[in-house]
């Protein structure tokens, strides 16, 4: 199961049609691997396996990263949502992220 599924990411970036499909599923993949990569632990699919729904915080900051994997930002405004999807994410963190620390 995806944090996020395809028709949320379009509604979430306002894309009407099926044209950025492609690309689209890159970023959510790149969004879903950040989250799984920050939080430690089990992925985000054994986490919160079906029927069970990730958090909507989760889900908050899986969307703002899907936005900043697709949209050309500036590096600034890249940091800052990154930022806050963290900051969303960290209350479900396992591990320091220092190697084992």
């Amino acid at each position: 199961m995806s944090i996020v599924i395809l028709p949320e990411a379009r509604a979430y970036l306002r894309i009407i049609g099926t044209d950025l499909d492609p690309a689209i599923t890159v970023a959510m993949a790149a969004a879903e691997s950040e989250v799984a990569g920050f939080i430690g632990g089990d992925t985000p699919a054994t986490r919160w396996p079906e029927p069970v729904p990730a958090p909507g915080d989760v889900k908050a900051a899986a969307l703002m990263l899907v936005r900043l994997h697709f949209e050309e930002s500036n590096a600034v405004q890249a940091e800052l949502w990154r930022g806050i999807a963290q900051r969303l994410l960290v209350r479900y963190r396992t591990d320091s992220g220092l190697g084992g620390a």
